[in-house]
């Protein structure tokens, strides 16, 4: 058996572990699939993504007839073109080894390579949830907001589940996860809390210390530590009138009514709503105006509902049918568009999106696929010592940012309730 040292740990991750682990992110996030990656657009040094969007149309057009006289033309005007910009955001994954666990592997270098592996395969499972969530966040990392607060002995929070919330998705915590909780807008920490148990049938978080004891009351803002108004844009900005974001890549859209989604947001219902046949008609239809390259994305429970509308008798024009995403994921087509359901998607949406108008932006050179995850070497070392400990880490990377060049070829439905 081939001996090894520390100083394998490099080409092993580069040439072993690195390419995997982007392909498996990769593969098991449906929208990375489905949309272009590539550095263009990036201004290396500043991590600026800057790239134009049209806003107006060319107004100087008109018709003549040349049989009534001289012909005069229209006044000069351009269609109007801004810079949108926003900055490249970085996910860090971070594993340890303790020393005599990587010691014992020293003179079997499959085993070396095995303890590696089963590190970084949980590694590689944790980014692809933070990408998967990200992809239809807003950029502010917000995860949920505290409804109730429990003391010691007990220890937890209930998450609010409102029609007045975004509700929230309890697939987005876990066991051991570190959460931060903010008084907002003022933005004052409670304090950093771990979690110990979750109760998923009820939205209930139990933590390692007293919440209440750190002052957290209901009204609070959960984020995963270190996230908050860190996360790259997502499909909640993007689909948007301005209720999350009104100013989105340096654009206002109250300036440009073109930059905004199409937005159902159910105002003045008060409550959570059915989905119908002519809600997601309307959509549909607004969005292919922007061309045919459509995607609808949803909750697994609102894309089975879509499936019994299509079965419904009020559906009985169209008919049922599955499509292979690229990837290889299965959506059920609703009148020619394919509907996705994500274990990760927030409650209670339906996102609508034009394929053709949203790009993954990254620092690394790409084939035009997601491939962003690397491994930090900056200081020549890919496993790094911590001084005083018998401890070895390693640092993953992932810099990119997602932007739009035309809003307006977003959609989103929401507050349904895929039980009516």
């Amino acid at each position: 058996m081939a001996a090894v040292n520390l100083t394998d740990i490099a080409g092993l991750l580069k040439t072993k572990f690195q390419g995997p682990i982007n392909n498996s992110v990769y593969k098991a996030v449906m929208l990375l699939n489905q949309v272009e990656a590539s550095n263009q657009d990036v201004v290396r040094g500043a991590r600026t993504v800057k790239h134009p969007v049209r806003l107006t149309r060319n107004n100087g057009v008109r018709f003549a007839d040349a049989s009534l006289g001289t012909v005069t033309l229209p006044n000069t005007q351009a269609s109007k073109t801004v810079q949108a910009e926003s900055n490249v955001k970085s996910l860090y994954g971070y594993i340890e080894f303790e020393g005599p666990a990587l010691r014992s592997t020293l003179s079997d270098e499959g085993a070396f390579a095995n303890l590696l592996q089963s590190e970084l395969s949980e590694l590689s499972d944790s980014m692809r949830i933070e990408i998967n969530r990200a992809l239809y966040g807003w950029g502010s990392g917000r995860v949920g907001v505290v409804n109730a607060v429990s003391g010691a002995p007990n220890n937890y929070i209930d998450l609010r589940d409102t029609f007045a919330d975004q509700l929230p998705n309890i697939n987005y915590f876990d066991e051991g996860q570190y959460i931060d909780i903010y008084l907002e807008p003022a933005g004052t920490l409670r304090g950093t809390f771990q979690i110990t148990q979750i109760d998923t049938s009820i939205n209930r978080i139990y933590f390692s210390t007293d919440p209440a004891a750190a002052g957290v009351v209901a009204g609070d803002v959960l984020y995963i530590s270190g996230n908050r108004n860190a996360e790259p844009m997502g499909l909640l900005g993007i689909a948007d009138d301005g209720t999350y974001v009104a100013n989105l890549f340096g654009i206002s859209n109250t300036l440009y009514h073109r930059w905004n989604g199409i937005v159902d947001d159910n105002t003045g219902g008060g409550a959570l709503r059915a989905l119908t046949d002519t809600i997601l008609q309307n959509m549909f239809t607004k969005i292919e105006r922007t061309g045919g390259n459509l995607l609808a994305i949803t909750t697994e429970d609102i894309r089975n509902k879509i499936a019994r509308l299509i079965k419904g008798a009020a559906s009985t024009h169209i008919a049922m049918d599955v499509t292979e995403l690229k990837g290889g994921f299965k959506a059920i087509v609703y009148n020619g568009v394919p509907v996705y359901g994500d274990l990760y998607a927030p409650n209670n949406n339906v996102f609508v999106i034009n394929k053709d108008y949203i790009r993954i932006h990254q620092l690394y050179p790409t084939n035009g696929k997601f491939s962003a995850i690397s491994f930090d070497d900056l200081d020549n070392q890919l496993m790094h010592g911590t001084r005083g400990e018998d401890l070895y880490w390693v640092k993953a990377v992932a810099d990119y940012e997602i932007t739009c060049t035309r809003r307006n070829a977003f959609g989103r439905i929401s507050d349904i309730d895929a039980s009516l």
